[in-house]
């Protein structure tokens, strides 16, 4: 294994938890409605040393993150948020030659990654508009996921904002929340991606100098 890459692994390089977690609690709804909702194809490891959660803050549900940084205390306008991380994402990918490369056997590639974000979008939005009474929308890139988050987000009243969930997360999800969470998915692979593209360019030049460590500063 060349240095860079065993580098990178040492970090536990690869997709957040979030992902894993969110297309695992969503693949038996979307099998039998025949929505294409994908299972990822690849092993998707996680770091232990990372944590992430709900808490409560003023008397409402946050997401909060030590690796990313994500805090949902910060989010004002969340269809205003997605359509800007969706444009990282695209932008990441967009006249990249090594956009299909990946770091590492179980690591995705960046393509893979923006499909596997389009994927969580139309998971997550789909059950919040089933739950809010609408119609699930389909989302097959980045640019309907865009159009989708500017029709569908600043519709969501705070009642329905405020609903509890109980059918799909460990405890009593609200709709804000999972909002929340769904933007901290997508936020969190815009830095996997870019830890990605160090981890190639890492194992593609010359070593002089590699410093590792098991755990972040």
């Amino acid at each position: 294994m060349p240095q860079g890459e065993r580098a990178c692994r040492l970090r536990s390089l690869g997709t957040s938890p979030l992902a894993a977690e969110v297309l695992i609690q969503h693949r038996n709804e979307a099998a039998s409605s025949g929505s294409g909702l994908l299972t990822p194809s690849i092993h998707m490891t996680r770091r232990d040393e990372m944590s992430y959660g709900a808490r409560i803050a003023d008397g409402r549900q946050v997401e909060l993150c030590d690796e990313c940084g994500f805090d949902g205390r910060d989010i004002v306008d969340d269809a205003a948020e997605l359509v800007a991380v969706c444009g990282r994402l695209a932008a990441l990918v967009d006249e990249r030659q090594d956009a299909s490369e990946r770091p590492g056997p179980e690591i995705f590639s960046a393509t893979e990654y923006v499909q596997h974000s389009v994927e969580v979008i139309e998971g997550i939005l789909g059950y919040i508009a089933t739950v809010i009474g609408i119609q699930a929308p389909q989302v097959g890139d980045l640019g309907t996921a865009v159009g989708v988050a500017r029709a569908i987000l600043p519709s969501i009243t705070a009642d329905q904002r405020a609903a509890l969930l109980y059918d799909k997360y460990r405890f009593p999800a609200s709709v804000d929340w999972l909002l929340q969470h769904l933007l901290h998915d997508l936020q969190h692979h815009v830095l996997d991606i870019r830890r990605g593209y160090a981890c190639i360019t890492m194992s593609a030049l010359p070593e002089v100098y590699t410093s590792r460590r098991d755990r972040p500063l």
